[in-house]
């Protein structure tokens, strides 16, 4: 997980598990001082749950600072993986 360029661009990895959510919860509280964090979820091969639990609290967190999630490029695997949990909404994909 890095940050893609000068843009603050952030892209999640092929796989984001469980065993990455420490990285991703450090990396998410790094966005979370920029007015419009991106996510770019276009690589994503693999996510469980947790990945998404952790990418829920990010977003719902953003509303207390006025904040925005935007997200870019994201995979037939990502999208999926929220409908079935029923995150479209919550995560502002649809």
């Amino acid at each position: 997980m890095k940050n893609a360029d000068a843009q603050d661009i952030f892209q999640l990895p092929a796989v984001l598990t469980i065993a990455d959510a420490d990285a991703l919860h450090e990396k998410l509280l790094t966005l979370q001082t920029q007015s419009t964090p991106t996510i770019d979820a276009s690589q994503v091969e693999r996510i469980d749950t947790a990945a998404f639990q952790q990418l829920l609290a990010f977003k719902l967190s953003l509303v207390n600072t006025d904040n925005q999630l935007h997200w870019q490029g994201l995979s037939e695997v990502f999208m999926q993986s929220a409908k079935q949990l029923g995150l479209e909404r919550a995560l502002s994909l649809a």
